[in-house]
């Protein structure tokens, strides 16, 4: 009753039409650059981490 993946969420694409900034994060090395570009910046941005 409660499944949240059919369909499948696109969490970046739904970001992106609210105006929020959104990136995917394959690597730790990519994770960490786009927390320390979120930290430097004003403004939200999800970072999805992919696992």
């Amino acid at each position: 009753m409660l499944n949240i993946d059919d369909p499948a969420q696109d969490w970046i694409r739904m970001a992106k039409r609210m105006g929020v900034d959104a990136a995917p994060a394959i690597t730790f090395k990519e994770f960490v650059n786009l927390l320390n570009g979120a930290m430097a910046r004003r403004g939200p941005l999800l970072t999805k981490a992919v696992i």
